[in-house]
């Protein structure tokens, strides 16, 4: 993954979400995170409608060009979202190795494919 950066350093990322409260939640985390933090985040956050932000999600992930950095799949867009035999999400695995006792695994489950996690809800752990 390359990401760019803004003209005073900050690394721009994306964020599709399909909830206006999810959107506002980024946005203030990407706020906390920069006041604590060295490096920078200059964070995009778009609402798309439901159908909408999952139809561009596949089209992106299939083609291999225009999706997110970050994105919010709803828990039925799961399946979908991870059929293939190689699914484009970065695995999740090391980062919540840490948060493993503290985690539902069954949640978890359902955003493995092949023993990779790819996907997670919005979990607040707080500041590592």
């Amino acid at each position: 993954m390359s990401l760019k950066k803004t003209a005073s350093g900050a690394t721009k990322m994306t964020f599709w979400t399909f909830v206006d409260a999810q959107g506002n939640f980024y946005k203030d985390a990407a706020k906390a995170w920069n006041k604590t933090h060295k490096q920078k985040i200059a964070l995009k956050v778009s609402v798309l409608p439901y159908a909408t932000e999952y139809q561009k999600l596949t089209v992106a992930l299939r083609s291999g060009s225009g999706a997110p950095d970050i994105v919010d799949v709803e828990l039925s867009q799961t399946a979908t979202q991870l059929k293939g035999k190689n699914p484009t999400y970065y695995p999740l695995n090391a980062e919540l190795k840490p948060y493993m006792n503290k985690l539902v695994q069954s949640r978890l489950d359902n955003y493995k494919k092949k023993a990779r996690i790819t996907m997670v809800l919005t979990i607040t752990l707080g500041q590592r």
